[in-house]
């Protein structure tokens, strides 16, 4: 008795494999029509899987609704119901859809509830090509409510483009938003893209942003920009990698791993993770941007910042570090220089503390001692009649007075004179010492 071969539509029930539909996988034949006409047949019958075979299936570009051709559209639709969901299914990093010239969007979403899963999208050798765009059917549209929210990517890989994936919602109309948001992306490889993530506001900037959405287990390897975000809230990354982002300047002039410019910001939370090998690492836009960014257990090492920084929040372009979470904490201070919080610098199990400035000691904590001050506490100066109030100053405060008529030990200052003397406050009053 002969054995029939188990297949994978046989294992999921009904599916639309591409090859039906007169796709070759071969990589030099236009699969676009045929892998176009089982998404549309799958569309047709109220959602189902789409299946791409191991191959690699060339996509030359049709016309779009925007500027942007399309190699493959997965389309709108008007009902929020999951069970007209659109799954495309692939092999692996074996089942390619290779863009088949320059200035295009090798698959474009424009649907809710869509699933693509184990597919490598590839720019190849084109120019100017998005991977995947998360948006609608035309983003130049103002006059219909649209959504490509709730979509889920599974173990995809994205390569060679300009930009890897592209995210923006539609236009608000007669008040109601479009949306493009509760997306969650899993277990993504994007490696040699320009720019990986672009997040950006509806065309007609009304307000309407990418929102809701995370990154789990994503790693970011080689490019420009790792995320571009101009529209976004919301936005959670878990455990994600960024390495060696140093390349080019476009779009950066200057490469980032992370950079975000949102107008009206929100909620930007990077949790673990790593940077690594990369020009810059995590820059908000302004001060108002960047306390809506928190940095939670994220580590990065490269050439303007300490060479491992453990951060909690950006604010700024400045690192603050409001608790040692290991050996040492850092604040940068600019391009090239920073302060670091460093925990037995000796590694000899001693209980010390050292606060360095570009890994020079300045000062040093000893257990059971006073501070070590490696350099002397430079204080303000003031005249007598310039003086702050003690209360103000509290007990204990220091000050120089540059104008005393005397120099008794314990005295109270009186200015008018030509002498130079360090006075401490009592908390009602100056006194010299």
């Amino acid at each position: 008795m002969s054995l029939t071969k188990v297949t994978y539509s046989m294992i999921q029930g009904a599916v639309f494999n591409v090859l039906d539909y007169g796709a070759t996988g071969d990589g030099s034949t236009n699969d676009q029509a045929a892998c176009q006409a089982a998404i549309d047949a799958a569309v047709a019958a109220g959602g189902g899987v789409v299946y791409f075979p191991a191959g690699t299936y060339s996509l030359t570009s049709v016309a779009s609704s925007d500027t942007t051709p399309n190699g493959l559209l997965i389309p709108h639709t008007s009902t929020w119901d999951a069970n007209t969901a659109v799954t495309l299914q692939g092999d692996g990093v074996d089942s390619v859809l290779l863009a088949g010239n320059a200035t295009m969007c090798v698959l474009r979403n424009s649907r809710v509830f869509t699933t693509i899963r184990n597919l490598r999208i590839d720019g190849g050798p084109k120019t100017d090509v998005i991977g995947l765009g998360v948006m609608p059917e035309s983003i130049t549209q103002t006059t219909t409510i649209t959504s490509n929210s709730n979509m889920t990517v599974e173990n995809v890989w994205i390569e060679n483009c300009r930009r890897g994936m592209h995210f923006q919602p539609g236009p608000t109309v007669m008040g109601s938003d479009s949306g493009c948001f509760y997306h969650s992306i899993t277990n993504l490889f994007s490696n040699l893209n320009d720019e990986h993530v672009y997040m950006i506001k509806d065309v007609t900037a009304a307000g309407n942003r990418v929102t809701r959405t995370t990154f789990s287990h994503c790693v970011f390897l080689r490019g420009n920009t790792g995320f571009n975000i101009f529209g976004g809230t919301e936005i959670d990354l878990f455990s994600c990698f960024f390495e060696m982002i140093n390349t080019g300047v476009t779009p950066s002039a200057i490469p980032v791993a992370f950079y975000y410019a949102d107008s009206n910001p929100a909620n930007i939370r990077i949790v673990g993770g790593y940077a690594e090998a990369c020009t810059s690492g995590v820059i908000a836009a302004s001060q108002a941007i960047a306390v809506q960014m928190s940095l939670i257990n994220y580590s990065q090492a490269m050439a303007n910042d300490a060479t491992v920084a453990f951060m909690s929040t950006v604010q700024g372009q400045n690192w603050v570090v409001p608790k040692v979470l290991n050996q040492s904490a850092s604040i940068s201070l600019g391009d090239s220089s920073f302060v670091s919080l460093v925990a037995d610098p000796a590694n000899g199990g001693v209980k010390v503390a050292d606060m360095q400035v570009n890994s020079d000691s300045m000062q040093t904590w000893l257990a059971g001692t006073r501070i070590a001050m490696l350099y002397p506490t430079v204080m303000p100066v003031y005249t007598v009649a310039t003086l702050p109030t003690a209360a103000s100053a509290g007990i204990g405060g220091r000050a120089t007075v540059s104008d005393a008529t005397a120099t008794t030990f314990a005295s109270i200052p009186t200015g008018g004179g030509a002498n130079l003397v360090p006075v401490y406050s009592t908390g009602s009053g100056w006194l010299i010492g």
